[in-house]
């Protein structure tokens, strides 16, 4: 989870939980220092517990959520109508 990452990460400044879904998918609001400046980020956070599968893992995925187009005018909503299944 992004909120622990600042205790072994010295770039992230703060990280907030926007939306927590059912199925091991979140949404943060992460700032972080970065060359230059900083950054201010959204993430989409995946997690997937296959430790009783066969192949005995532990999946985690970090990407950028998808924007849906707005109104038809050619901009963009501030957050996707739909990240990780909550609507």
């Amino acid at each position: 989870e992004f909120d622990l990452c600042g205790r072994y990460n010295q770039r992230i400044l703060d990280a907030q939980l926007l939306q927590r879904g059912e199925t091991g998918d979140s949404l943060w609001r992460v700032l972080k220092r970065a060359s230059g400046g900083k950054q201010d980020n959204i993430f989409h956070l995946s997690c997937l517990d296959a430790l009783d599968e066969p192949l005995g893992a532990l999946w985690i995925s970090t990407y950028a959520p998808v924007c849906q187009p707005a109104s038809g005018d050619g901009s963009f909503d501030r957050e996707p109508s739909e990240v990780c299944g909550v609507t």
